[in-house]
């Protein structure tokens, strides 16, 4: 009602019915105001009838109401606003109201019911349908059941109707473009703004209570009139969008709009193909596929019934979580958990009876307990004890952290202090690495990821554990938050039925202790709610110095002789970090020498997002660009830049004036931690050494995918050698290494952000937060006295955000979405807005809603927001949403082996090596292009070079194995790590009894076996499959353009430059990932490419409207039909009825494998599980028949031409 208030303020001459009808264009993606118009009252409709009784200017109103919602809104209309009043006389007061169906109508509040003729308006209502049939997911449930005859209407596509009566013109049109209203803020800026049109003169923000206020003031400057507007909004983005919104009615109102052109009109049409022998085979297939409907059908309706009867249950809900029940349930080893004594001389020893009674006397509470105090180790050891000791019954103790390296190094710390192996009475449950106590009495360290795994089964999870211990929770991850939010709120529910719940506790040395203590609140005796309490201990720690970048400086300048530092600080990015902060000016490096040490890589070796430019991009600013600026302007933007030659500098100064300790460096990310080492070792002689000593030197380079740092940073090394740690932010918390006595500190972290708008995640290279800076610096002082070498300045400190951001805030909530929705079951709450609401720091509800459509898009959740079969099959997946889908679709077509590849895979990492080398780029790119084998497609390439590598280890061994990565720059981490998750999920799939068996370790191994691998040889149909889990993913040719694209929400877009398809001709691609660009933040990469055939986007990809021989898919990539023979006039019709059953079979085939998931086996259901099988290999090969025929005219005379390899050429002036 907001935008309905401002609207009607801004136009008071419009009546509310039109103004209605405007509102719906405000918030197009929600569909909120056309169904808040359908809920309100007869009055609002019947208004709606009475202003627009053509359907022309209705139509209007019912796309504002997008696809999901316009039958449903259609059916209410027609209900609430059918009278019996002359068309040229309507009186509100004589409305009288009949059903959709013209029978017996009843007033709506209550009153008596009276027959009423029908009138034409509910005919011209269903007219609005006549622009064509509108296919999208399995939302078309009701295909007909036969082809109907030629120029016959039978629910498909018809010529669209004469336009009708347009809006009225002149002051009260409302005529505004919808792709305007949908994104207002981009398209003012670009059409209005930087064009010279109007003066932006002001933009501001004010907070009014729980709302925020955008306030806008311009001038037009032909006219020199002033515009004002404002909006309001629970969130800064929404309050912008609103005032925005207002601002495009009062330029429409002056006649501005003409001058912003729609984005995508100017994109390249698409020719489908159809010949006679296409239309005999879709034919074919669609008969078959309407057959095979009816027999899954019949045979869903058979199983349902044999399971209502035998009274079959899920074995879930019938038995304990396998995890779960294998915590203290293997039978006790022989000798008893002994009451260790505590270690005396940590700080938290000293508090431990205080500890002991302030966690049992309360269910919450809070422990803020400094770096170096041992809370991690001792507090689960003093709960186990004193258990042990008192003999108070079970106690099982589940201490959570937030990284994997750090549970697996506690749980080992633990179980050697207590002179026991891992897996006795101390366990560890971490993704790949599962050693669960075997102890009744017992400590379990695990992640985030498996303690949520755990609460899947809520009563079986309090059922196990006495205590919870939350680690480390300003780490502030998706999983802890989602955690904590379904922890609380499981802990009211029980505590309401007065069952058992677990002792909670929260630990870290830098809690925001009002924050914690608000969430989490203990009911008192007399039923109100108190603030958990907090207990503080002192840790001991030695002094720790800290330096800042300023002073560095000056040292570095005393200690290395001008042209020795001059080398170091000319480095490319060293020279625009230094300018940037404003310490070095551009002028003062002029003499620095030439010779540099290295370039920082323009893409993650690994695969990490380096930002790529627009469409001819410079590689260093100049240096008459480089701007200085205040610590508060630096802190308000993202800084990929680490300065590695003042990393080198500071490293060889410290090991050139000192004797002993090793130094542990602090960098963002992977591409960091390489291309730092490689400048450290490439400068090696300034030591006189190459670093070749192993008992001098050993570089550790220590990150999440990389557990051989992990193993080399405990391992033993010879006295006087000293370690050089390159690490990113997994050694902040819980991991000591007792010879660091130098801490360097980029002062930089790499966060996941996700735009909801443009529906793409990236990772940004940001500012640390303070609390992160004091984790590191105490990594320096834990066994003696350390050094903290900061490299930015005291007053930049003061300017971090205190605690890291949340990642609800700023991460792809479609996962949480989903858990939310499967945890919300028996609770009170109504909806997954509602729940996630109630996190301890909430999400813009505007990321939610985001989600949910995504969800929505993919079919895992229905229109009322209810789990459908496929959504509850994705939860058993640990994969994004998209390519558990993937995973699913290729247990359906029976290609899973390389569908479950490409969904084991890093969408983020990838699987080759990426260097700043320009030869090494090309040897990369070339091997890539070998791999894909001319299919166009990123991800085909890397399947087939998985395959090989897989297929070389095992029966050539691992030594030959790593000689293939490293000839074909295939990176051996990210393919152990996709090994690891395609066993994991192969193992999931046959626990949850969808397949059997599935693993070997032959030289022909595939995931899944040979029975679901029978159409993994078949490029086309994994490239469709492809399509439809990652859709609306898809990248359109612009057609003016050389080499850019669209996407359905990113009006300029180009190709990765290492992609294999970044210089093919222009064509549809599927992509993987999007992210905007470092030097316009409104031109985006897309990375990881495929390309899609026309047929395949058509049957795979978004939804479908007709309109003779055009074919539009989400409203924006246009198909022309080109026929041969005579079937011209239905090729179109035949291709919506053929996607109908497409979807409808898929749906149902979603259903069909729900049905098999978890069940007790019998013979009547072993013959069951064959007919489904039956059913299933049905689908598979109705659908290859006719994807076989599938031709693309660009891609197949692509294949008789050279195709050229080399890089620079991608983008005109850039190497």
């Amino acid at each position: 009602m907001r935008n309905f208030v401002n609207v009607r303020n801004t136009f008071p001459s419009i009546d509310d019915a039109k103004l209605l009808v405007h509102v719906a264009h405000l918030r197009p993606k929600r569909a909120m105001a056309s169904r808040y118009v359908v809920r309100q009252s007869r009055d609002f409709a019947c208004a709606i009838a009475r202003s627009y009784t053509s359907p022309g200017n209705l139509d209007r109103f019912f796309r504002a109401a997008g696809p999901r919602n316009r039958i449903r809104t259609v059916g209410n209309l027609a209900h609430y606003s059918t009278t019996k009043v002359d068309t040229a006389q309507r009186s509100s007061t004589n409305d009288h109201v009949e059903s959709a169906t013209g029978d017996a109508t009843a007033e709506q509040n209550g009153g008596d019911s009276s027959p009423v003729p029908k009138v034409s308006w509910v005919t011209r209502i269903k007219s609005l349908f006549s622009y064509g049939e509108e296919v999208r997911g399995s939302e078309n449930k009701d295909a007909p059941k036969e082809a109907q005859p030629d120029g016959e209407h039978h629910g498909g596509l018809v010529e669209s109707p004469p336009s009708g009566t347009a809006l009225p013109g002149g002051e009260d049109s409302l005529d505004v473009p919808g792709f305007l209203l949908q994104d207002p803020t981009g398209h003012i800026h670009t059409g209005v703004f930087m064009k010279g049109i109007v003066r932006l003169d002001f933009q501001e923000f004010v907070q009014e209570g729980a709302c925020f206020v955008c306030k806008i003031g311009c001038t037009i400057n032909r006219t020199a009139e002033t515009i004002t507007v404002q909006g309001t909004g629970t969130s800064k983005k929404q309050a912008k969008r609103e005032a925005y919104t207002t601002l495009a009615l009062k330029f429409h109102k002056a006649g501005l709009l003409s001058e912003i052109k729609e984005p995508g009109l100017n994109l390249k049409r698409h020719n489908l193909h159809i010949d006679d022998d296409m239309l005999i085979s879709m034919k074919s297939t669609l008969r078959g596929l309407r057959l095979n409907i009816d027999s899954i059908r019949k045979h869903s309706k058979r199983r349902h019934e044999q399971l209502a009867r035998l009274q079959i249950a899920p074995i879930r809900s019938t038995q304990r979580s396998s995890l779960l029940s294998k915590i203290g349930g293997r039978p006790l080893a022989s000798r008893k958990v002994q009451v260790l004594k505590q270690n005396k001389t940590l700080p938290i020893t000293a508090k431990k009876d205080q500890i002991l009674d302030h966690i049992e006397n309360n269910t919450y509470s809070l422990l803020v307990a400094d770096t170096g105090s041992g809370k991690s180790t001792q507090v689960p050891q003093m709960l186990l004890d004193h258990a042990l000791a008192q003999k108070t019954g079970p106690c099982k103790v589940l201490c959570v952290q937030p990284r994997k390296i750090g549970a697996t190094s506690l749980a080992h710390r633990v179980a050697k202090e207590r002179h026991e192996k891992v897996g006795d009475s101390v366990g560890v449950c971490v993704r790949f690495d599962s050693r669960l106590p075997a102890k009744d009495q017992s400590i379990t360290y695990c992640t985030n990821g498996i303690a949520l795994n755990f609460m899947r089964d809520p009563d079986n999870f309090f059922d196990t554990f006495s205590h919870v211990i939350l680690d480390e929770v300003h780490e502030r991850n998706l999983d802890l938050d989602l955690f904590m939010l379904l922890l609380k709120t499981s802990i009211q529910q029980r505590q309401a039925r007065g069952e058992r719940v677990p002792k909670v506790t929260v630990m870290s040395a830098t809690l925001d202790v009002s924050l914690f203590a608000s969430y989490f609140q203990n009911r008192a005796d007399d039923g109100t709610l108190v603030p958990a309490p907090h207990l503080k201990v002192q840790g001991f720690a030695y002094p720790v110095t800290r330096h800042y970048v300023d002073g560095i400086l000056r040292s570095l300048s005393q200690f290395y002789k001008p042209a020795v530092l001059g080398r170091f600080l000319a480095e490319p990015t060293t020279r625009q970090y230094l300018t940037k902060l404003n310490i070095l000016s551009p002028s003062s490096l002029t003499d620095a020498v030439d010779e540099q040490p290295a370039e920082e890589p323009s893409e993650e070796p690994s695969g990490e997002p380096a930002q790529e430019p627009a469409e001819e991009p410079a590689d260093e600013p100049a240096e008459g660009q480089i701007i200085p600026q205040p610590a508060d302007a630096i802190l308000k933007e993202e800084d990929p830049n680490v300065p590695l030659g003042l990393i080198s500098a500071v490293l060889y100064y410290i090991l050139s004036t000192t004797k002993q300790g090793s130094i542990m460096v602090f960098l963002p990310g992977m591409r960091h931690l390489l291309a730092a080492s490689d400048v450290f070792k490439r400068n090696g002689d300034l030591l006189g050494s190459q670093f070749l000593d192993r008992d001098r030197y050993r570089v550790v380079l220590l990150h999440a995918t990389m557990p051989e740092g992990l193993k080399e940073l405990f391992a033993p090394v010879p006295a006087g050698c000293r370690r050089i740690i390159f690490t990113t932010d997994v050694a902040e918390t819980s991991i000591t290494v007792p010879d660091v006595t130098f801490v360097v500190d980029s002062g930089k972290v790499h966060q996941k952000m996700y735009d909801p708008l443009s529906r793409s995640s990236r990772l940004a290279c940001c500012w640390a937060s303070q609390s992160s800076a004091a984790q590191r610096a105490g990594r320096a002082g834990r066994v003696q006295k350390g050094n903290y070498i900061a490299l930015y300045t005291k007053e930049m400190q003061d300017s971090f955000r205190v605690t890291k951001y949340p990642a609800m805030m700023r991460e792809n909530l479609q996962a949480t979405s989903l858990r939310a929705k499967q945890a919300i079951v028996g609770t009170a709450y109504t909806s997954i807005q509602s729940l996630l609401q109630e996190s301890i720091e909430p999400p813009e509800g505007a990321m939610v809603d985001e989600s949910i459509k995504s969800l929505q898009r993919m079919s895992a959740l229905d229109e009322q927001e209810e789990l459908t079969p496929l959504g509850n099959m994705l939860l058993d997946i640990p994969l994004d949403p998209s390519y558990a889908k993937l995973i699913w679709l290729g247990v359906i077509f029976r290609c899973l082996d390389p569908l479950l590849i490409i969904g084991a895979m890093d969408n983020e990492q990838g699987l080759f090596h990426v260097s700043s080398d320009m030869a090494q780029r090309k040897e990369a790119l070339d091997s890539r292009l070998k791999f894909s084998n001319n299919s166009w497609s990123d991800y085909i390439g890397m399947v087939n070079a998985f395959k090989e590598m897989r297929r070389i280890r095992y029966r050539e061994g691992r030594g030959a194995a790593v000689s293939f990565a490293h000839e074909n720059h295939i990176n051996t981490t990210a393919f152990q790590q996709m090994l690891d998750v395609g066993k994991q999920i192969v193992r999931t799939l046959g626990n949850t009894g969808i397949i059997r068996g599935g693993y070997s370790s032959s030289s022909d191994f595939q995931f899944g076996g040979p029975g679901l691998n029978v159409n993994s040889g078949h490029v086309p149909l994994i490239k469709a499959l492809l399509l439809q889990a990652i859709h609306p993913n898809i990248a359109a040719p612009r057609a003016p353009a050389k080499s850019s694209y669209r996407t359905e929400d990113a009006a300029l877009t180009y190709i990765s430059k290492m992609s294999v398809n970044a210089r093919r001709p222009k064509a549809l691609f599927a992509f993987g990932s999007k992210r905007s660009t470092a030097t316009d933040p409104n031109t985006f990469m897309i990375h990881q490419t495929s390309h899609v055939p026309p047929l395949a986007a058509c049957l795979f990809g978004g939804h479908i409207q007709a309109k003779g021989d055009n074919i539009r898919m989400d409203s924006w990539v246009d198909f022309d039909i080109k026929t041969e023979g005579q079937g011209n006039k239905s090729a179109g019709r035949l291709l919506v009825e053929l996607r109908k059953a497409v979807d409808e079979s898929l749906s149902l085939a979603f259903d069909v494998l729900s049905t098999r998931k978890n069940q007790a086996y019998t013979k009547e259901d072993h013959e069951a599980r064959l007919a489904c099988d039956t059913l299933l290999r049905n689908i598979s090969e109705l659908v290859i028949e006719v994807i076989n025929r599938d031709v693309d005219p660009v891609y197949r005379d692509s294949q008789r031409e050279a195709y050229t390899t080399e890089p620079e050429s991608i983008y005109p002036g850039r190497n």
